[in-house]
């Protein structure tokens, strides 16, 4: 996600824009973006906050950067769409839930993106396409917090460099994205991100706005 240095006019400016909900959560810094995600003042720029705060661009008056163009979004949603404008083709292969040891499932979940000390505490992260995941629930059938171990390969990305790896997926929206992709002999499910994950990715962002409120409430 792009970085931002901003004067505090810029940002007095940009939280303007911003939902006001009540004085009590005016009053700790709270309000809502245009998705009805929470965010915080103090949080701006940073990605380690489940309250953290970024630019979304909606319009181009100017070369130069203006901050009228821009309004606050939460973190995540102003990054998937970053990454929706790289044209990639990736493939995933999620592999056998039986193949991964217990020992390697335990580090592979420590991969997953934490949230917040509160949900860490419990045993819950979240996944590259902002899903939560259970430590303790791998492999576990009807689960909404499910996950498993998905090989991505993005060598065919448009900077030419090869990168292979396992990440912990959630396990029912791997499923879905199976459905969505070309599958080869290989198991490997091909998905290209101007067309068929194009579905794909507008599904992530749905997931990303429930994410972000599941599964823990917060603001006593």
């Amino acid at each position: 996600m792009k970085q931002y240095q901003l004067t505090e006019r810029e940002l007095n400016l940009l939280w303007d824009e911003a939902i006001f909900i009540s004085h009590v959560n005016e009053n700790k810094g709270f309000r809502q973006d245009e998705h009805g995600q929470w965010i915080r003042r103090s949080e701006f720029g940073n990605q380690n906050s489940e309250y953290g705060w970024s630019l979304l661009r909606i319009k181009n008056t100017n070369e130069k950067f203006d901050i009228s163009d821009y309004i606050p979004c939460h973190w995540r949603i102003v990054e998937k769409q970053e990454l929706s404008f790289e044209r990639k083709n990736i493939k995933l292969k999620m592999l056998p839930l039986d193949d991964i040891a217990p020992e390697k499932r335990d580090n592979l979940w420590l991969s997953a993106q934490i949230d917040s000390a509160e949900n860490e505490e419990k045993g819950y992260r979240v996944d590259i396409f902002g899903h939560w995941i259970g430590r303790q629930q791998y492999g576990e059938e009807g689960s909404p917090f499910s996950w498993c171990v998905v090989l991505v390969d993005t060598s065919e990305s448009i900077n030419g460099s090869q990168q292979l790896e396992m990440l912990p997926i959630n396990l029912p929206y791997m499923q879905e994205l199976l459905g969505l992709g070309q599958n080869s002999e290989e198991e490997w499910t091909a998905w290209d991100a101007l067309d068929i994950a194009v579905d794909a990715a507008d599904v992530a962002v749905d997931a990303l706005i429930s994410a972000v409120k599941l599964p823990f409430s917060f603001l006593e």
